[in-house]
């Protein structure tokens, strides 16, 4: 099970569950997506030099856990905390005066953000997905195809 947010203050780290929340007490947050990483098949150096090379930013650095199964993290740095989403393609993301109300998984979290801010991250989120997603073309495909084959058919 994976968390849907984790909030980390100077003091404690949350990870925040559909029907529970759980203090991470025995490691940091850098080591726990480290693990969380490498069990999914990558390392979260290699995850973060990804998403800075294919998005070309270097500010509030998503982190991916498995391309192939669309989960990945994305930081809110907000006054006393640092926040830490998981992706989902479905979210709504509303104005409350000064606040941004996020809903994910049917749970609503209410930020002291612009929307603007939160949205971003998605998008962000969901470039770096469908950069994986695109199909070259079959022109080029063919192409490859015939180059090689043509090297071994008698």
């Amino acid at each position: 099970m994976i968390p849907l947010l984790i909030i980390k203050t100077d003091t404690l780290i949350q990870l925040v569950y559909h029907d529970h929340i759980e203090n991470l007490t025995h490691q940091s947050l850098s080591s726990w997506f480290h693990q969380q990483c490498l069990s999914h098949g990558t390392t979260l150096k290699g995850s973060m030099d990804a998403m800075r090379f294919h998005l070309k930013i270097r500010q509030k650095i998503p982190v991916c856990l498995s391309a192939i199964q669309g989960l990945m993290y994305f930081p809110l740095t907000l006054q006393d905390c640092e926040v830490w989403i998981l992706y989902h393609v479905e979210y709504t993301i509303k104005r409350d005066g000064l606040y941004s109300v996020l809903t994910i998984h049917k749970l609503s979290f209410k930020f002291p953000l612009d929307p603007r801010v939160i949205r971003r991250q998605f998008i962000r989120c969901r470039q770096y997905l469908e950069s994986f997603q695109r199909v070259p073309s079959m022109t080029n495909l063919s192409h490859v195809y015939e180059s090689l084959v043509s090297q071994y058919l008698i």
